[in-house]
């Protein structure tokens, strides 16, 4: 049995229509066999009020990213948001029947992350270099305490940035039958 989700993925977007016939899914890109998955991700974040969710589905043919953006204080019952967590669902459903030992890597990954580290890094470079400049060109006591707490609130920022960004180190991760419970939630954001 087909199911057809239709959903537009930003504001300015039109609606984008996805098919999921047992473990086929027709994309943007085309038709998708689920059964030959090789790895997801599982995205949620909000930037300036604006809810970014998205599924990342791996095939040896490349990335089908199922993803949305809109307005956090929309709701769940936002038609669009409740489209794409449906396509969600059933997918998650497909993949938990079929493949459930399959890893979904949750947050960000890959190259944000490390610009995120990179960002975090830069931060703290720039707040040691305005300290030892002051430092080192005879700055008085007085302007030196004065610039501690911007310069240390930027130390803090990037240490924070970068600890929580870290490249390298395991991100956590699900499998395909903990992917259910985990999408249930995403109506509490």
């Amino acid at each position: 049995m087909a199911e057809v989700f239709s959903f537009r993925p930003a504001s300015l977007r039109g609606a984008v229509d996805w098919r999921l016939e047992g473990d086929r899914l027709l994309t943007p890109e085309g038709w998708r066999d689920l059964s030959t998955l090789q790895g997801a991700r599982l995205v949620q974040s909000t930037v300036r009020g604006i809810l970014l969710r998205r599924l990342d589905l791996s095939f040896p043919e490349g990335r089908t990213r199922i993803a949305i953006n809109v307005p956090r204080s929309a709701g769940p019952e936002q038609p669009d948001r409740r489209a794409h967590l449906a396509l969600c669902r059933a997918i998650a459903a497909q993949l938990a029947k079929h493949q459930p030992q399959l890893p979904v890597h949750l947050g960000e990954g890959g190259r944000v992350r490390w610009v995120m580290f990179g960002m975090g890094a830069v931060s703290v470079l720039i707040a040691l270099a305005i300290f030892f400049g002051a430092l080192a060109s005879g700055v008085s006591t007085d302007r030196l305490i004065g610039a501690a707490i911007p310069v240390g609130l930027l130390v803090l920022f990037g240490g924070a940035v970068m600890a929580t960004t870290v490249p390298w180190a395991a991100r956590p991760a699900c499998t395909a039958t903990e992917l259910p419970a985990r999408l249930a939630r995403w109506d509490d954001a």
